[in-house]
């Protein structure tokens, strides 16, 4: 049920500016980042690239993700992940944003694959120099007798100056007799006059499977699509980086 309501808003939110045709690309990124556990086992780490791009059609935005990640160093296991969603939004006046997302993840290891499919509603909004996002869905484990978990996101980010920015972001996912909490801080420095950016976060995972993990994570961005202020939408789905400590 909650996944009809989801996909009927991202309809609904299309078919209102199907009739302004005008396709224009806001803004995008492509980034590389590299995340290692502080207890991490077997020298393990997750090398990922992700790639966003956001577009307008009057009032309604339409941003699409793809993500992919592998896991290096020497666990057992040979991880690979394979992930791709979309976003359709509508963009207020007052500059806030509010709309609805829906994922599919794809986990795969020597003689096994899990699909997750992720969902739900989300908002973004500035106050000056401050970010706020904020989305409630449900991760759904394909081809599992288990109901969908329930996620709850909310992150923030402060300009400090125009190059340099901190952020800080909590998950909360619960269901089937979970109750995982994650946290993250981060910290990012723009090149000046350069669509360059890199970024350092700390992220540390409460009770999702195992207790206590805490990622290091590094990452670097190329921006496109020209010059605009608009923000990108997180990208949603499994809290993949908990991996990067190698444990599966």
């Amino acid at each position: 049920m909650n996944k009809l309501l989801v996909s009927s808003a991202i309809t609904a939110l299309l078919v209102s500016s199907a009739a302004q045709a005008e396709i224009v690309m806001e803004t995008g990124d492509v980034s590389v980042g590299y995340s290692f556990g502080t207890d991490t086992v077997s020298g393990a780490g997750l090398l990922d690239l992700t790639i966003r791009g956001d577009y307008a059609i009057g009032q309604l935005g339409v941003q699409l993700d793809g993500f992919t990640g592998t896991l290096l160093g020497d666990p057992a296991e040979d991880l690979a992940i394979y992930a791709v969603g979309g976003h359709a939004y509508m963009q207020f006046n007052n500059g806030v944003k509010a709309g609805a997302y829906v994922g599919y993840d794809s986990l795969s290891i020597p003689g096994d694959t899990v699909t997750i499919t992720n969902y739900g509603v989300e908002a973004m909004a500035g106050f000056g120099s401050i970010d706020l996002e904020a989305s409630l869905g449900w991760i759904d484990v394909n081809d599992q007798p288990t109901d969908p978990l329930l996620v709850v996101e909310v992150n923030a980010s402060y300009d400090i100056s125009p190059s340099f920015e901190l952020s800080a972001g909590y998950e909360n996912i619960s269901g089937s007799g979970n109750n995982s909490n994650i946290y993250t801080i981060g910290a990012g420095y723009t090149l000046s006059n350069m669509p360059v950016s890199i970024d350092a976060s700390y992220t540390y995972f409460d009770d999702i499977g195992v207790n206590g993990i805490g990622v290091v994570g590094v990452n670097v961005s190329y921006s496109f699509g020209g010059p605009s202020d608009e923000q990108l939408f997180n990208t949603h789905g499994y809290p993949f980086k908990i991996f990067a400590s190698g444990n599966l």
